[in-house]
Order: structure tokens, then C-alpha cells, then sequence
């Protein structure tokens, strides 16, 4: 008897069925000021929001979304960015999941394998653009890193004009937003820069200088505001940033005031801690960053555009503000040779002056800049299969029209790779044109 007790004792744990954790979201289209400039009446809220709610999950945990679409005359489509999930569950309209239409609704229903910082956003009619983005939280069933707050922000780039009409103007004229961004290049211009050989060159093989941004936004967010008080905290309170990119065509520089940047995971996954003075974030991607105060002092969090054309801030702590140093404008002129980020590694020492030196006694150095290539993975992440398939993925595009291909194909001409279960597949991209090009598979997590 005492036997079969304690067995049971043991097994219903086991066998009780998963936390079912249920939300929903009412998409509407609202009038809002989110630049501070004017009114507009095309902004997609989701529940009276931009950005939408966060939604928090416990790893195990069962999501019921119900998500209503109460835009007028036009459909709706969320998808589910870096969850692993049934495939009908995924949210691409007419490719995994019906689009939502307009009146309608559609409940996802899946079970969360993961944990770590993700996000959802609209994959219709340049819906995210115009506000349709929220964070998606799964913690771990149990705790791996200590903090004593969360942290949730979420970055993005707006504007008063309409997406559609945005993306018409690129369409008729790939640099209709250049005189907006101040972003004209000359042969003076040239000349002052000292760039006249790489302007020269250029011109000969018909390419512009190095493309950060096409459209002239008219304000950055963070959490939907261009400045404010993020959260209040105490001096030696250790918090948890969770920074996700949700901009539509905006990468940003990242800073913590005069701070280094403890960074512990990456896309939801945990990694081995890096510390950098600055981190460049590309659309869609997350960054989980674990700040202690070390001083009773509020620190400005501050994100600047690649292309120098604004930034947006929010302070974290309470009392004197200290501030992140300014970004400086990034050459008009650089070719695409050395068109990227100057990387690095600073000689300093690891100790950045606040108690989490315990943390990173075995890195050695502060990197100047993240980048994917500083970033190790806690476990293993060797693949093993039957065949490895050897893709390349040239990416290629005419400025002009504003019409992007891969392999010289549109995504009307050729949509799909086929490949076996099991197998795997290496992607080689090459990037042949003067943008860069975040790439994502949906469902699938890459080893670099």
C-alpha cells in the first residue's frame, strides 16, 4: 500500500495535463500620433496598442490566441516569429494559414517547446509598418539566470505616411526618399568626404553608395514612444532587457549609456555571456541583455538608425541621467567593399565597473561591436543527417524599380526549396547589392 502511494505520489505530476494560456487580440485601425508631428488615420492597433501586448507564456504551456480582425476592408495575417510550431499554425497567409478577413477571427493553438525573448507581427499589406507587432515572452520552466525585473523593448521605426503609399513611391523611384533623409550624394560631396575614387566607381558600375535605409521615417520608438522612463530601479537591482528589433526596413545601434552591454542570449536562444560597448540589431532579430545598477543613477538605453537619421531613448535606474554618446553619421560614400560596420575588439579590460565581473571571468576583452560571429552557443549545435545539401542564395535586386530577386528570380517566379526530412542543408548567401538583407526561415532555427 505505502509503495503504491508513493507511486502515485510520483506519477500524476507527470501525467497532469498542460497550463492552457489563452489571449485575445482585436486588430483595429486608429487614429494616432506616435511622431509627435500629426495625427494619422491609417495606424493598426492591436487592443487600442502599438505595440501590441506582450504576451507572456511559461515553456509547456498550451497558447490559445484568438485574433479578430476588425480592420475594414482588408485581411489580416499574424505570424508567430521564431516559435517552433505546426506548420498551419505558422500564420503566412495563403502559404501555412488562411488570412484572417475582415470581421472574421482565427484561434492558433500550439504547445510552446522553447523559451526566450520572441515576437509576432502581421505578414499582410505591410500591416507591421503600420503597427500590427508585439513581444511574445516563454519563460523556462525553471530559471537559469537571476533577475530581479523583466524588461520588455520592443524597437521600431514609423512613419506619418502610409506604408502602401511608401512602398509605391520605392516602386517608382528606389532614392524617392533621399532629399527627405538629407542623404544626397555629389561630386563636392565626394571630394569632402575623400571618397572621390570610391563616388567614381560607383558611378561606373551604376551603384550608389552604401544603402542603410531607404525610407525617410519621421520618428524611432521604443515600447511606441520616442522618449521616456522605461523603468524605475535601485541601485545593485540586476534587470533583464529583452530587445527586440520589430522596425520594418530600420537597423539600430544599441547602447547603454556609458555601460557595457552584458549580452546572455540571442534569437531565444541562451548563449555564453559578451560583453560590447555596442550592439547593431537587425530587423526581426533579439537581444537579451542582463544590466545590474551600479550606481543609484538613471542610464539612458539609446537606439540611433544605422542611416544617422534619428534615435529614440528611455532611462532605466531613477536620479542623475547619464547619457549614451552620440552615433556619428555614417559615410554617404562608402562602397560596398567597406560599406558594413567597422568591427573590433577594445583592449580594455573585462571589469566594467559594476558587480558582474563574476559573470564574465572568461572573457578577457570588451568587443567594440557584437556581431554573429562573437556569439557561442551553450550547447552543442552540431547537425547530423542522411545528406547535406549545398544551397547558395544569391541576392540580387534593381534599385530602380525597387524589385528584389534571389538566384535572379522574383518571388513570383520561384517560391519554393525542396529537401528531404532529416537532412541537412547548408545555405550560402551572397549578397550582391548594396543593402543589407535579414534573412529568416520560419520554423527553424540556424547554426552559423
Amino acid at each position: 500500500m505505502n509503495k503504491f502511494f508513493l507511486i502515485l505520489l510520483i506519477t500524476l505530476p507527470l501525467s497532469a495535463p498542460a497550463k492552457t494560456v489563452r489571449y485575445e487580440l482585436v486588430v483595429t485601425k486608429n487614429k494616432i500620433n506616435l511622431s509627435g508631428k500629426q495625427n494619422v488615420d491609417f495606424a493598426l492597433a492591436v487592443n487600442n496598442q502599438i505595440p501590441a501586448p506582450v504576451l507572456e507564456f511559461t515553456e509547456g504551456d498550451e497558447a490559445e490566441i484568438v485574433v479578430k480582425n476588425q480592420i475594414p476592408d482588408d485581411e489580416l495575417s499574424i505570424h508567430w516569429h521564431g516559435i517552433l510550431l505546426p506548420v498551419e499554425m505558422d500564420g503566412v497567409p495563403y502559404v501555412t494559414t488562411p488570412p484572417i478577413l475582415s470581421g472574421e477571427q482565427y484561434t492558433f493553438k500550439f504547445k510552446l517547446r522553447q523559451n526566450g525573448t520572441y515576437w509576432y507581427h502581421s505578414h499582410t499589406n505591410v500591416q507591421e509598418q503600420k503597427g500590427v507587432y508585439g513581444a511574445f515572452i516563454v519563460h523556462p520552466k525553471q530559471k537559469t539566470i537571476k533577475a530581479d525585473k523583466d524588461l520588455v523593448l520592443v524597437l521600431s521605426d514609423w512613419s506619418d505616411e502610409n506604408a502602401i503609399d511608401i512602398l509605391n513611391n520605392l516602386h517608382k523611384d528606389g532614392d524617392y526618399y533621399i532629399y527627405k533623409k538629407q542623404t544626397m550624394r555629389s561630386w563636392l560631396g565626394a571630394i569632402q568626404a575623400g571618397e572621390l575614387k570610391t563616388f567614381l566607381n560607383n558611378e561606373w558600375i551604376n551603384m550608389g553608395g552604401m544603402d542603410y535605409s531607404d525610407v525617410g521615417y519621421d520618428a524611432f520608438l521604443i515600447n511606441g514612444k520616442t522618449e521616456s522612463q522605461l523603468i524605475n530601479a535601485k541601485k545593485g537591482e540586476r534587470i533583464r532587457l529583452r530587445i527586440i528589433n520589430a522596425a520594418a526596413s530600420t537597423y539600430f545601434h544599441l547602447a547603454l549609456a556609458d555601460q557595457k552591454l552584458n549580452v546572455i542570449s540571442a534569437d531565444g536562444i541562451d548563449i555564453e555571456p559578451v560583453r560590447a560597448k555596442e550592439i547593431l540589431i537587425g530587423m526581426a532579430e533579439t537581444y537579451d541583455v542582463l544590466f545590474e545598477l551600479p550606481e543609484q543613477k538613471n542610464y539612458q538605453f539609446k537606439i540611433t538608425a544605422q542611416d544617422g537619421t534619428g534615435f529614440a531613448s528611455g532611462f532605466i535606474g531613477s536620479g542623475e541621467k547619464i547619457l549614451a554618446p552620440t552615433k556619428p553619421m555614417p559615410s554617404l560614400y562608402e562602397g560596398m567593399n567597406h560599406g558594413g560596420e567597422h568591427q573590433g575588439h577594445s583592449a580594455e579590460p573585462s571589469h566594467s565597473g559594476h558587480n558582474m565581473h563574476h559573470h564574465m571571468h572568461h572573457q578577457p576583452m570588451v568587443l567594440k561591436q557584437l556581431t554573429v560571429d562573437d556569439l557561442k552557443s551553450k550547447t552543442p549545435t552540431t547537425y547530423k543527417g542522411s545528406q547535406v545539401y549545398d544551397l547558395k542564395l544569391v541576392l540580387g535586386g534593381d534599385m530602380e524599380r525597387y524589385v528584389w530577386h534571389i538566384n535572379n528570380k522574383a518571388i513570383h517566379e520561384e517560391r519554393n526549396i525542396t529537401v528531404k526530412e532529416g537532412d541537412v542543408v547548408r545555405f550560402t548567401f551572397e549578397n550582391q547589392t548594396m543593402m543589407h538583407h535579414p534573412m529568416h526561415l520560419h520554423g527553424h532555427f540556424l547554426e552559423y
